[in-house]
């Protein structure tokens, strides 16, 4: 009856963009997403045998490294039909070491399922999630997954705890719409969008959950609560004609989260979430009228190396059609202009299935999401489309000012979209990478290249002093998965990965001055003299900047004019050969050569001399003047003016006491006390209602105390425990000079 009222609104639709949805699974680690995603193909249709993590044959679970872990590591999308409507699904990791993979998926679609394990309730990796998607105005479903684990009588209790842990730590206002019997049972779960005389039923708390269900949807509609207060009884308000509308609505405006109860281990529930999907959640926007004269507009999400077909890009469409064997123009998400008018030659599209991939030789139009082979036009620039990019059909870029944080498309009912400027997260921890021989150095090299495009989490960059390549990511974990992962390419014995060591960085708390640096070089056989003048300064006190998280490590450059330089005068090529010298020269600090934050920078004087002739237009040397700069702020820069940062994790431990060992909780904070960690809160027994009794204890550390905690806490907890870790910013170490010599001599 549910899905014959679901439908009843979602099939008027006639457009064919209100035909489609893009949607994402979203979660904490082992709340059952990627099970949630089978049983949805299943239903669907779209396979004819539900997959198992645990036997590591799920459809969108496809990596090596997945299915050993148990884990979902990357994005993947399915595309599928149902009800007469194109859905495609995004199925994301939980892990917060692939926390930007999450957000990278996010971007790309118009709502989000998120799945809770009703035996825990809400967990850390889903405030995260929820609190991203809120962010990017994406309204939300909430599906309570694994009611399955507990006794029947413990299902609704642990349904209504749920409920207050969705409002209280969530920050959403759930509207119940299904939930099992007070009996419990999950093979006759209760409809309450639908009229009392439709659903007689013993249980004697339907219709009061009924009632909260029409007052909740009441609240936020005008209409609906002048019909209501006309009628105090509500009795002319019709569950399916009046409410659920409303309640679609009051979704699409994110005032009401609709939840549903299941277990995808049984498939309870999942066709009833379909349904949810088709009506709550919001099709693709319509592209504004500016932009109904089928210009493109697509937003690059992810790239995958297909063994068959190469680099394959993700695009999530806003307006436009994406054909095969066109021409695509870039603006990079970096905000970087230099590629602007390349074009890159678009060869085929395709519709994802996980890692399989249908062609589509007419393309791909508004609303839809594709993945795209490139190939290569003379005279274009070298590299693949990247995360973040935007494309359009035509050389122009799409904003007026390529530097705003994003671009916004309006369709005609007045909704806006961003098109947010993908940045990856600044990297925590890294590691060397060597070839074992020089026959393995181009294909590490290749293979480094390739793992970088896939994921831009990770950095890699060359340590001067040693000539090694150095790769960064986010987390331990980030860092395993890939050196696994070029081992699965490349072989075992191809290349040898260092150990994984924390990114420190170095604060700026003095200002520095640089007078008149002069580098020397030849230019066609004709010396060149660069000299620079310029101050570095901190842009907040230490005090502050310890309070301050640091969240990137961007520096202000402000270019001073004086009687002597006039930066007004110079074009955009030399400024940018400016703030290029600057970013590698503030990549490695003074102390340990980490990345110097807390910077503004003051450009005073700039002077290019060739064989004696002064003058001479900096733009006519950029990569001298680049080279200046650089050498400039390396040799100059004092460590007196330093301050040496550690990065901080803030730390959350769910603990189901009632199934861990007596001694568990003792060993965990023992464990923490081991490691310097600051114990901020423990809440013993928390969740209550029809969870487990769960403590949660909140911690902060350092990142260099919390190698191998994550084994640490398994160890200490019989595996009892959910451990949750996410960067929380930077703080002075206690004892610079001990720890300087420390990272940089081992002693």
């Amino acid at each position: 009856r549910l899905t014959q009222f679901l439908l009843s609104g979602a099939a008027s639709g006639g457009s064919s963009l209100a035909r489609l949805r893009n949607f994402g699974i979203v979660a904490h680690i082992d709340a059952g997403k990627t099970t949630t995603t089978e049983r949805i193909l299943n239903a669907a249709g779209a396979i004819q045998a539900v997959g198992s993590v645990d036997r590591g044959d799920t459809v969108t679970d496809y990596l090596t490294q997945e299915r050993q872990r148990g884990i979902t590591i990357v994005s993947a999308a399915v595309a599928f039909k149902w009800k007469g409507h194109q859905l495609t699904l995004i199925d994301t990791p939980g892990h917060v070491d692939f926390a930007f993979e999450v957000e990278r998926a996010l971007c790309a679609l118009d709502g989000v399922a998120v799945v809770l394990d009703a035996t825990r309730g809400v967990q850390a990796q889903t405030v995260s999630v929820v609190r991203r998607a809120r962010r990017l105005g994406l309204p939300a479903l909430v599906f309570l997954n694994k009611l399955d684990l507990l006794p029947p009588a413990r299902q609704l209790p642990a349904v209504r705890a749920c409920l207050r842990a969705v409002a209280t730590q969530l920050g959403l206002a759930p509207a119940l719409i299904n939930r099992p019997p007070a009996s419990g049972g999950l093979d006759r779960l209760l409809p309450l969008l639908v009229d009392s005389q439709d659903a007689a039923t013993a249980d004697s708390e339907l219709a009061d959950d009924r009632r909260r269900l029409l007052e909740a949807v009441v609240e936020t509609d005008d209409d609906l609560a002048d019909k209501f207060l006309s009628d105090s009884l509500g009795g002319s308000i019709s569950m399916a004609t009046d409410v659920l509308p409303a309640l679609a609505r009051a979704t699409r405006r994110l005032s009401l989260t609709p939840t549903l109860c299941g277990s995808a281990k049984l498939g309870a529930g999942i066709p009833e979430l379909l349904d949810a999907v088709l009506q709550f959640l919001p099709p693709p926007e319509a592209p504004a009228e500016a932009r109904q004269k089928q210009r493109l507009e697509a937003l690059a999400f992810k790239t995958i190396k297909d063994p068959g077909r190469g680099p394959l890009t993700f695009f999530r469409i806003f307006s436009g059609r994406l054909q095969p064997k066109s021409s695509l123009f870039v603006r990079s998400g970096s905000g970087a202009q230099a590629a602007a008018n390349s074009p890159h030659r678009c060869a085929r599209v395709y519709r994802p299935f996980a890692d399989e991939f249908t062609e589509l030789p007419d393309g791909a139009g508004p609303g839809q999401i594709a993945a795209v082979s490139f190939g290569q036009l003379a005279g274009s620039a070298a590299g693949a489309v990247v995360t973040g990019d935007v494309v359009s059909d035509r050389p122009a870029g799409l904003a007026d000012d390529p530097g705003t944080d994003a671009d916004v498309a309006a369709d005609a009912a007045g909704r806006r979209r961003r098109l947010p400027l993908l940045r990856p997260p600044d990297p925590v921890v890294f590691a060397s990478v060597e070839a074992e021989s020089p026959a393995w150095a181009k294909p590490l090299d290749e293979a480094l290249t390739g793992l970088a495009l896939e994921d831009p989490g990770l950095r890699l960059r060359t340590d001067e002093e040693t000539g090694q390549t150095v790769l960064c990511g986010l987390g331990e974990l980030h860092l395993q998965v890939a050196g696994q992962r070029l081992r699965e390419q490349l072989g075992p014995n191809a290349f040898r990965l260092g150990p994984v060591t924390v990114s420190y960085r170095e604060r700026l708390v003095a200002m520095a001055t640089i007078d008149s640096y002069t580098l020397r070089t030849e230019s066609h056989g004709a010396p060149v003299e660069v000299t620079v003048s310029l101050e570095l300064l901190p842009r907040l006190p230490a005090d502050e900047a310890d309070s301050a998280a640091e969240a990137n490590s961007e520096t202000e450059v402000v270019f001073v004019n004086s009687e002597a330089q006039n930066w007004g005068q110079l074009p955009p090529q030399a400024l940018r050969a400016v703030r290029e010298g600057l970013a590698k020269g503030l990549r490695a600090g003074p102390l340990v050569r980490g990345q110097v934050t807390n910077c503004s920078v003051r450009l005073l004087r700039l002077a290019v001399v060739r064989a004696g002739q002064e003058g001479v237009p900096p733009a006519k040397f950029l990569q001298q003047v680049t080279s200046a700069i650089y050498s400039a702020v390396r040799h100059r820069l004092s460590a007196d003016c330093m301050q040496l940062t550690e990065p901080l994790m803030r730390l959350r431990v769910d603990l189901a006491e009632t199934s861990a060992p007596p001694a568990a909780f003792d060993a965990l904070l023992t464990e923490l006390a081991r490691r310097h960690c600051s114990v901020e809160r423990v809440d013993r027994g928390c969740s209550g209602g029809g969870f487990d009794d769960i403590t949660v204890l909140e911690a902060c550390g350092s990142v260099a105390q919390l190698a191998g905690l994550p084994s640490a806490v398994r160890s200490a907890t019989s595996g009892h425990a959910d451990l949750h870790l996410q960067l929380h910013g930077y703080r002075a170490v206690s004892d610079q000079q001990q720890a300087v010599r420390r990272i940089r001599f081992g002693a």
